[in-house]
């Protein structure tokens, strides 16, 4: 079985594929040193939105830019210690 060609894709994962890129890796998507402790920013990649922030001790994370439980941009909210915390909350 072959894989779809782009036009021939029916989700955005198998578009992805057929793009030459591999959804369960890794990609660059802005410098660690534009980003300081408790800055957080929001970075769209392949029509998803991530928010990207650096916590208390310097350490970078990445995670969906929604909040589960209000659907609120993440990125919106402030980071507090190690933790980024949704605004609304």
């Amino acid at each position: 079985m072959s894989l779809p060609t782009f036009e021939e894709a029916s989700n955005r994962r198998q578009k992805v594929r057929a793009a030459g890129m591999d959804p369960n890796y890794w990609y660059a998507v802005r410098l660690d040193s534009k980003l300081a402790k408790g800055e957080v920013v929001e970075v769209k990649f392949w029509h998803s939105s991530v928010a990207l922030y650096r916590d208390s001790k310097g350490a970078l994370h990445a995670m969906e830019d929604r909040c589960a439980h209000r659907q609120i941009k993440l990125s919106k909210g402030p980071v507090v210690g190690d933790r980024l915390v949704c605004d609304y909350h």
